[in-house]
């Protein structure tokens, strides 16, 4: 019986901080720096957990703006012919009307990052908009 496959791996850098790394989907993802080793491997296994459960993010993607996820989705949506254009333009007047997405101006949740907006703002905002 062979051994299992280690998840990820860590190591130290020049800085004497260690690094975390681990592979999702078959691409290396850089799981952040830590001042020791302990933590970092709490980082190692607080990723594979995440995987597990499928609750696993993408860290690149919470650098991303509201704006720039809200317009690849357009487009990602557009290209495989999932939307009409009238659509997308009444996603856009609903985008600036509640969600200060104006054209080039970008005010409001458009130029938050992704990673900053938790599920608290989401539910303010829902109420908000109901009341």
């Amino acid at each position: 019986m062979s051994a299992a496959r280690p998840f990820g791996a860590i190591d130290r850098k020049g800085s004497g901080r260690w690094r975390v790394r681990y592979r999702v989907d078959g691409r290396v993802v850089n799981g952040g720096t830590y001042e020791t080793k302990r933590d970092a491997r709490a980082a190692l296994a607080a990723a594979q957990t995440d995987l597990n459960r499928g609750q696993w993010s993408d860290p690149r993607l919470g650098a991303r703006t509201f704006v720039e996820a809200f317009e690849a989705l357009l487009d990602h949506r557009q290209s495989l012919g999932k939307v009409r254009p009238a659509t997308v333009e009444g996603y856009r007047s609903i985008a600036r009307t509640h969600l200060g997405i104006d054209g080039g101006c970008v005010t409001g949740w458009g130029r938050r990052k992704l990673a900053t907006i938790s599920r608290a703002d989401v539910n303010a905002l829902t109420h908000k908009a109901v009341t």
